[in-house]
């Protein structure tokens, strides 16, 4: 065969595999756009799918083609080159990589699966792969002649590049990312009505944690301890002391009582800062204790009048009255009445039966850490007690800073010493029915006294326990006594 046969048979072989791949270009020209449904959540997962996106990367290849000289020309040769072109193929391969994606979304899970869907991101990764495309570029290699041209072919060759494209593939991969999209997914599984807990999660998917269950507990629990609120939920308890405790006075007749009102408790007791900036005085005995102790050396109508004060200020209607319906204030005494009892929304003191719910905090122990250890007239130090209150065996014979010690269970500081504290009831004998929402509001004949809880910094240790109860006339002010205020929740 003659070199111009020769030539002629080479070019009539490379326009018939020119024709075929132009054929194969238009059949990949329009790529497939599957989309899946687009979902919200953070999470971290496993799993297959298809899509779009933008990357770089490295490939290999091998080409023979034959060129010389400047412009448009056809050939074949063996070289190598860079070149920059863009492409459109189909190609299977595996790969891991990492990205990071925007978007607006809402829940948050974990979980494995499948799916179809959109994203965009940046990413880093290597892979191998083969396949066919048509693509224009420029490149400089070396070979049998030199120059710069355009031209279409198929070859094999090595070589770098840069390049974006569109196509399909398959393949296996993990990674890590994180990313927030738009529409609609499984981010809440909403809960049966017997699961829901106190534990500050949506279970329903409504939005609002907890709001089909009253929990107890602080209501912020962010705020330093005297500025705290705790709120108890209505319940039913045993109230008093077992025979095992050793009462007197008629305290140790156990009774079941069931509180049917929610309410709000003050985390601590009243501070004589507190005192000074709502009322405008400080007639606490232990003023060089300072702001943060607790207030002192106050009456039961002197308690009542700050409780109305601390309504007024936050837009209540005040619980205590005079007898002729008037608000019951220091600027205007008497004896302070309690008329509409716990229907009232402002702040008042509590009932003798809310203030042993609080201090138990659902346990039945005479203080909530455990026993007391000593019961005799004598101040050794008593570690339950040292824990959660001020008494004569660490208090130094003197009141101590609120909030220091553990709070209970619920969230309430110094029930058990510090100051005692003021009830509403007055001290009368004890119920033995099981009773709902008890308060005492007539006196027992010949005595007007009231009741006052949980043990002060000169108590023994034993008077400092849940089910202790004391009585003091309504008109004492004792350096040994202070109140906390409540209120009925809706």
């Amino acid at each position: 065969m003659s070199m111009r046969d020769e030539t002629g048979c080479r070019f009539a072989g490379w326009l018939t595999l020119t024709v075929a791949l132009a054929v194969l270009g238009s059949a990949c020209e329009e790529p497939r756009d599957r989309r899946g449904p687009s979902s919200e959540g953070e999470g971290e997962g496993e799993g297959t799918g298809e899509g779009e996106g933008e990357g770089e990367g490295e490939g290999e290849g091998t080409g023979e083609g034959e060129g010389e000289g400047e412009g448009e020309g056809e050939g074949t040769g063996e070289g190598e080159g860079e070149g920059e072109g863009e492409g459109e193929g189909e190609g299977e391969g595996e790969g891991t990589g990492e990205g990071e994606g925007e978007g607006e979304g809402e829940g948050e899970g974990e979980g494995e699966g499948t799916g179809e869907g959109e994203g965009e991101g940046e990413g880093e990764g290597e892979g191998e792969g083969e396949g066919e495309g048509e693509g224009e570029g420029e490149g400089e290699g070396e070979g049998e002649g030199g120059g710069e041209g355009e031209g279409e072919g198929a070859g094999e060759g090595e070589g770098e590049g840069e390049g974006e494209g569109e196509g399909e593939g398959e393949g296996e991969g993990t990674g890590e990312g994180e990313g927030e999209g738009e529409g609609e997914g499984e981010g809440c599984q909403p809960l049966a009505l017997d699961d829901l807990t106190c534990d500050r999660v949506d279970d329903d998917c409504d939005g609002e944690t907890d709001e089909d269950t009253c929990c107890p507990g602080p209501v912020d629990p962010l705020a330093p301890p005297a500025a705290r609120w705790v709120r108890l939920c209505p319940g039913t308890f045993v109230m008093g002391v077992p025979a095992e405790e050793i009462p007197w006075g008629g305290e140790n007749t156990q009774r079941e009582v069931t509180l049917t009102r929610g309410f709000l408790m003050k985390a601590t007791e009243v501070t004589q800062g507190e005192w000074q900036a709502l009322m405008g005085d400080n007639p606490a005995s232990a003023q060089q204790c300072g702001a943060d102790c607790p207030m002192e050396q106050v009456t039961l109508a002197e308690a009542a009048a700050y409780c109305n004060a601390l309504s007024l200020q936050e837009g209540l209607v005040p619980c205590y009255e005079r007898s002729d319906g008037t608000p019951y204030s220091r600027g205007n005494p008497g004896t302070p009445a309690w008329p509409l009892g716990q229907d009232c929304a402002g702040y008042r003191l509590p009932t003798e039966a809310e203030w042993e719910y609080a201090a138990r905090a659902g346990t039945q122990t005479p203080i909530w850490t455990g026993e007391v250890m000593y019961r005799a007239h004598e101040c050794p130090l008593d570690p339950p007690l040292d824990r959660v209150g001020w008494y004569c065996g660490n208090s130094g014979m003197q009141p101590r800073p609120v909030g220091v010690k553990e709070p209970n269970p619920w969230g309430l500081f110094d029930l058990h010493g510090n100051v005692k504290e003021w009830c509403w009831d007055y001290y009368t004998s004890v119920v033995v029915e099981p009773q709902v929402d008890p308060v005492a509001l007539t006196p027992s004949p010949g005595s007007f006294n009231r009741v006052v809880r949980g043990g002060s910094w000169g108590s023994i240790g034993w008077d400092c326990r849940a089910g202790m109860r004391f009585w003091v006339g309504a008109a004492d002010a004792d350096r040994f006594i202070g109140f906390r205020p409540v209120r009925t929740l809706p």
